[in-house]
């Protein structure tokens, strides 16, 4: 990074809304020249309630956002060619660092597929990655809240059939968990092979995919402090007849071969599978009930 950009004017706005059903609905956050960091939300479906905070940023923390920013070289790209503001809603961006001075505006952005089918897929993508590692670093500096994890989860044939997605979904969002991903599906032979390659040398491998390919799945991507174990425990052992009353798997499996559900071991498991059944990326979104769950 440029001497004259470390030590520079550094300012950074975004902005992200719509008018909705309850109103004007948005989230904005400020990194100030003075070292503040504003964050502004009223997306809570009501018109009645703001959540303001303001904190200062250390100088490592400022010298980490002028790092992201130019690395991301966002500095070097316009927005004529992003998709206009409509009724989904609208981004604003603008940077000042140095004497650099940018300003974007474009569409609310669901997912990676947005980005690709729109007409400036590689500078619209820059601006995707950017604006969600920013969006969070600012939840996160003005919650002063641990790192949030993601992990996979996954409502097996059985528990398909047997009408447990709703059950299994409101455990993971009553203990205050948010979904950011979900898909309703059927996979092959050779997707499920991918999924359980690091047990294709048990005996029981094969009778394991057939089992995932005999009807349809809910795969899902659940964020949280604490995911990945948590959600280990929400579910309990992987044999039924271990698994503790208040589990999942121990109020409604009997045998190993149909316990219902999967869920990552591991974070780094976690980004794996994530990455195999959701190639576009999580869902980019932010709860309103962030501060009613986390100090």
């Amino acid at each position: 990074m440029a001497a004259e950009e470390e030590s520079g004017e550094f300012y950074l706005r975004y902005y992200v809304g719509h008018k909705g059903k309850f109103g004007h609905e948005f989230l904005e956050f400020e990194f100030r020249p003075d070292g503040k960091l504003r964050y502004a939300n009223n997306s809570n479906y009501k018109n009645d309630t703001m959540i303001r905070k303001e904190v200062f940023l250390t100088p490592a923390a400022l010298k980490e956002c002028r790092r992201i920013i130019s690395e991301s070289e966002i500095m070097k790209e316009d927005d004529k060619l992003w998709p206009e503001p409509d009724r989904v809603g609208r981004q604003e961006l603008e940077i000042v660092m140095g004497n650099e001075h940018i300003s974007f505006t474009t569409s609310k952005i669901g997912s990676l597929v947005d980005v690709q089918s729109s007409k400036d897929p590689e500078g619209l993508r820059i601006f995707y990655y950017l604006v969600q590692r920013r969006n969070k670093e600012a939840i996160r500096h003005s919650t002063k809240k641990e790192k949030m994890e993601q992990t996979f989860i996954m409502i097996k044939p059985d528990g398909v059939q047997r009408g447990l997605v709703g059950e299994i979904i409101c455990r993971f969002e009553k203990k205050g968990f948010y979904l950011k991903g979900l898909k309703f599906i059927t996979v092959d032979q050779s997707f499920a092979e991918k999924h359980y390659a690091d047990l294709s040398a048990k005996p029981f491998f094969a009778g394991l995919v057939e089992y995932i390919i005999s009807g349809p799945v809910v795969a899902m991507i659940w964020e949280g402090k604490g995911v990945v174990a948590t959600g280990r425990t929400i579910i309990g052992a992987t044999n039924p007849a271990a698994s503790a009353p208040g589990t999942i798997r121990g109020d409604f499996a009997i045998d190993i071969g149909r316990n219902v559900i999967h869920g990552s071991d591991s974070v780094e498991s976690a980004r794996k599978e994530i990455a195999l059944w959701f190639p576009e990326g999580p869902v980019n979104w932010q709860n309103s009930l962030h501060p009613w769950i986390y100090e």
